[in-house]
């Protein structure tokens, strides 16, 4: 566990702005019974590292392969053919829902002017229905 000086040093940046960070609730820290926070190093790689502002003092720098090594260069035009074969694959998913989306719609629609039709066509008219005895009603 780091004091705020630590997590200061390790985030590049003041004392201040890692207790800011603190009390906003963006960085997690636990406080000792003398009243100090503790701040977790993992959670301050969490909140302060970024791709373009690494942390200082604990990372060492990742090496980027060089773009004019010609076995890299295969592999990327490997990676680049593949990635195309997904996105003609995926397009042609993305064109088939929205026809399945589109023939979903006519459906309802005609359902829902189905439905109106039913909920609006008046009430047809039953001749009363007599017992057994003409005089007698029935009750339905």
């Amino acid at each position: 566990m780091l004091n705020l000086r630590e997590a200061a040093e390790m985030a590049g940046t003041s004392k201040s702005s890692v207790f800011r960070a603190i009390k906003s609730g963006r960085l997690s820290a636990t406080r000792t019974d003398a009243g100090e926070f503790r701040v977790d190093p993992a959670e301050v790689a969490r909140v302060y590292a970024t791709d373009n502002v690494p942390l200082r003092g604990r990372r060492a720098p990742v090496e980027q392969p060089e773009a004019d090594d010609p076995a890299n260069r295969s592999d990327v035009a490997n990676r680049n053919a593949t990635l195309e074969g997904e996105v003609k694959a995926l397009s042609a998913e993305v064109r088939l829902l929205r026809e399945l989306a589109d023939n979903f719609k006519a459906e309802r629609d005609k359902w829902q002017q189905q439905a109106e039709r039913l909920a609006l066509a008046p009430p047809r008219s039953e001749p009363a229905r007599r017992g057994l005895f003409g005089w007698m009603r029935r009750s339905a």
